[in-house]
């Protein structure tokens, strides 16, 4: 429904233009970050879906966990390489953004 949303201290690779003030850093995280939608569209597309929302952050995204068909969407797409941990407190983060070119 157009709500902005962000999974709950993961980080995924981005797919904006390489070198973009808000894109991917190297050809690789972009690649990465197109196969990291498809994952994400194919495992919810037609799913129930579990919303359990949090707090907002400073871009107005509401910060959400997910469940598909009863699976942890975060979890099961951490487990395929799609997602990388990246804690958060307030809406901002405690560690620093992934490296998805290393």
């Amino acid at each position: 429904d157009g709500v902005r949303f962000r999974l709950v201290d993961v980080d995924a690779p981005e797919t904006g233009p390489v070198g973009s003030e808000r894109g991917s850093r190297c050809a690789s995280e972009q690649d990465l970050g197109r196969e990291a939608k498809t994952f994400m569209e194919r495992l919810t597309r037609g799913a129930a879906l579990t919303v359990r929302t949090y707090e907002t952050d400073r871009y107005g995204r509401i910060i959400i966990g997910l469940d598909a068909d009863g699976e942890n969407v975060i979890d099961q797409a951490t487990e395929a390489g799609f997602l990388k941990p990246w804690p958060h407190e307030n809406g901002r983060a405690t560690a620093p953004k992934p490296d998805w070119c290393g």
